[in-house]
């Protein structure tokens, strides 16, 4: 029996829902907070979620949002009292699959359920870290992402480096002003895709206004990053506030493994994690990106020490980019791109040198 996530605020409508797809012998799972649903979704297998649009916690927008980056393919059916063109269009751009208006009749929800589940499963589903016999993933952009070079089921694993990136108040943007969002969610993409293959970019996801990139090479993935952030900058400068566009871009090198149309492995998992601790037009880079292009580069690199990286084992070093319109951007002496350590560390150092100071002192005088 298929398992369907129902995640909707209206107990009237919830109830409703319930009964006859338990009618229809579903196995039926509820949740009326939108960030309590997206938790669920991430940790149980469904093979249909049931998405109201305006929920409490998280909207049904950015629920979709993270799910689509996550790899997560669940078919995803949105429900909402919002039935303007604008609306559907924004739900489908961000990874809804279909878009029923409120109200709505159970004959035709039936239909579209029915529908949506005779798709394929192998691109409907994605096994859950239970099922894949690994360690959860409970907040990730990580499993599996689509690749947009199908490789026909081969599987293999590589190298690479891997680029995420993600608007700035896209969402809060849709629901102030959604002909906007739409309008700048379509600019940023035609830069971030001219971009991508001057540096041999390879798109090979992309959910709302999120994109997953692979590159040959860290400085090439660098160099791509500050040219995207430089042209987004120089664009803003002449545009109202509000019609500025700017991201956030996260940068790691790891082990994938391409697996027919999906892509998945730490490099995936870490780049992800990376970009939402990046600053609005800024890079975070992991250390193995920063050692490789550190004495290759102009701008300045700036250690933000040692995180725990939710469900990476190990801690990561983290870097960022000190872009050229940031304060202290101008590099220290001696090195076309200066790698700080942590405070901590300085601290310490200095430490030993005092005490060495005062020994040295205590011996010759």
């Amino acid at each position: 029996m298929a398992r369907i996530l129902v995640i909707e605020d209206d107990r009237a409508v919830l109830k409703g829902l319930l009964e006859n797809l338990r009618r229809e012998h579903y196995v039926v799972f509820a949740q009326e907070d939108g960030r309590r649903g997206y938790e669920l979704a991430k940790q149980k297998h469904f093979d249909l979620i049931l998405l109201d649009v305006m929920l409490p916690g998280m909207d049904g927008l950015d629920v979709c949002k993270k799910l689509r980056a996550e790899g997560n393919q669940v078919p995803i059916l949105m429900l909402t009292a919002r039935g303007d063109e604008l609306d559907k269009v924004l739900g489908l751009e961000l990874g809804a699959d279909d878009y029923l208006t409120k109200p709505f009749s159970v004959r035709e929800l039936t239909s579209r359920i029915k529908a949506l589940l005779r798709r394929p499963r192998e691109v409907r589903s994605v096994l859950t870290p239970e099922q894949k016999g690994r360690a959860p993933s409970s907040e990730t952009r990580d499993s599996s992402m689509t690749s947009n070079s199908d490789q026909g089921g081969k599987k293999y694993r590589k190298l690479a480096a891997i680029m995420f990136t993600d608007m700035v108040g896209y969402a809060g943007l849709t629901q102030k002003n959604e002909s906007l969002a739409l309008e700048l969610l379509e600019e940023h993409r035609k830069v971030l895709r001219k971009t991508f293959p001057k540096y041999d970019g390879n798109e090979i996801e992309t959910a709302g206004d999120s994109f997953l990139v692979e590159f040959l090479s860290a400085l090439q993935a660098f160099r791509c990053a500050v040219e995207i952030q430089q042209t987004l900058h120089e664009r803003n400068a002449s545009v109202p506030l509000d019609r500025q566009v700017r991201i956030r871009i996260g940068i790691h090198v790891g082990d994938i493994v391409h697996h027919g149309r999906y892509v998945h492995g730490d490099g995936v998992n870490i780049a992800a994690r990376l970009e939402p601790l990046a600053e609005p037009e800024g890079i975070c880079l992991s250390e193995d990106v920063a050692r490789q292009v550190q004495n290759k580069i102009e701008l300045p690199i700036l250690s933000l020490g040692k995180r725990s990286l939710k469900n990476i084992r190990l801690t990561v070093e983290i870097y960022k980019i000190v872009m050229p319109w940031e304060e202290s951007h101008e590099p220290l002496p001696g090195s076309a791109a200066v790698i700080l350590r942590s405070k901590k560390k300085l601290l310490y150092a200095l430490l030993l040198f005092a005490i060495g100071a005062a020994i040295a002192i205590a011996i010759f005088f």
